[in-house]
């Protein structure tokens, strides 16, 4: 007899887990562990009976990182450990909880995904650290650039408040010259008082400099100088000069970041196959290898395009079919940004992909 076991794990609390078998009965009583060897081979124990290995599923679903260390242990002893998305299994998580809501009966849908929907369970990519390592350094890579576009975006906002339609002029944040204008001369009465020609000679010292850029600089701080406002243009400099500060840190942050990355997936990647593809580099083959882990839990094309997000919604209704319809975005959001920023790369290059 085939047992499915599902896990519903918990990190600041006991887990729980419910066996049922190949009908989706529940099979003996639901068990709580704790995720230490003792606890896990008395669950085992309990719950498996005489069942071989073969014979076992545990499922659980991909929340937190607690899986990876009760993954690891399950596979070690010859389990199979099936992850499922908690988008699949919220559907029917909500009908059995119309009437009551428990941990058993969270445990109980995880173990019940593998009779009604066992094509939405798979495999983890792999248990090896290596492949970890990887994954966890891509996630927060683009979570570092993430956080760069909004301290960017706050910059320039503020920037927006002292000097208005700045942002159109100066487009680049990151930039010598928005640095230098943003911390020295954004109360536009100030540089007006200072005159043309100085605050021309101070800016020019920096690179990216223009006449024809400084010509529209000063057409901005003189509009703005002309309205009357009750700005504390001292305070707003010294705000932009702190996220300046930050915004500092988290780019050297993520150069150190990209480094390791990269490190790993030499070793995972000696050949460096994936940066023979054109938009692939340095930065996103870490994150495309991360993502994919091993291709070989992908049946097809189609299978890795749906778990990339990239897929439209399917929407049926008799002999209507929906046409254009969003994307899916499921999968890693990490994973579509790389992939999405080798595609725009790419399409500069090759002007099929074009």
């Amino acid at each position: 007899m085939r047992l499915y076991i599902g896990l519903d794990l918990g990190s600041k609390s006991q887990s729980e887990a419910v066996a049922v078998d190949e009908s989706g009965r529940i099979v003996g009583e639901p068990v709580r562990f704790t995720p230490e060897r003792s606890s896990m081979d008395e669950m085992v124990a309990t719950l498996c009976g005489g069942a071989l290995p073969e014979e076992v599923m545990f499922i659980s679903e991909p929340t937190g990182t607690i899986w990876h260390s009760v993954g690891s242990y399950l596979s070690s002893r010859g389990y199979g450990f099936f992850l499922v998305s908690p988008q699949k299994t919220h559907d029917l998580r909500r009908f059995y909880k119309r009437h009551a809501k428990t941990d058993t009966i969270d445990a109980y849908t995880l173990a019940k995904m593998a009779v009604v929907h066992p094509e939405g369970l798979f495999r983890p990519s792999t248990m090896e650290p290596l492949w970890h390592n990887l994954r966890r350094g891509a996630k927060k890579e683009a979570k570092i650039a993430s956080l760069i576009g909004d301290y960017k975006r706050t910059i320039q906002a503020k920037a927006e408040i002292a000097l208005p339609g700045i942002s159109s002029v100066v487009d680049d944040v990151d930039s010598p010259l928005a640095k230098r204008l943003y911390t020295k001369y954004l109360d536009p009465r100030k540089a007006v008082k200072l005159g043309k020609a100085r605050l021309e000679r101070s800016l020019g010292k920096v690179a990216g400099f223009s006449e024809k850029l400084f010509s529209e600089i000063w057409r901005c701080i003189e509009t703005a100088a002309d309205i009357e406002t009750d700005c504390d243009y001292d305070d707003l400099r010294v705000d932009i000069e702190e996220d300046f500060e930050v915004l500092e840190c988290l780019k050297a942050q993520w150069e150190s970041v990209k480094k390791r990355n990269l490190r790993t997936y030499c070793r995972l990647d000696p050949g460096r196959l994936l940066c023979t593809v054109y938009g692939v580099g340095d930065t996103l083959a870490p994150a495309i290898l991360a993502g994919i882990g091993d291709g070989e839990r992908f049946k097809s094309i189609k299978h890795f395009l749906s778990y990339t997000g990239f897929t439209p919604r399917v929407e049926e209704s008799g002999q209507r079919e929906a046409k254009g319809t969003r994307m899916t975005k499921a999968g890693p959001p990490w994973l579509r940004r790389a992939l999405y920023l080798a595609a725009d790369v790419a399409r500069r290059w090759d002007p099929q992909l074009a």
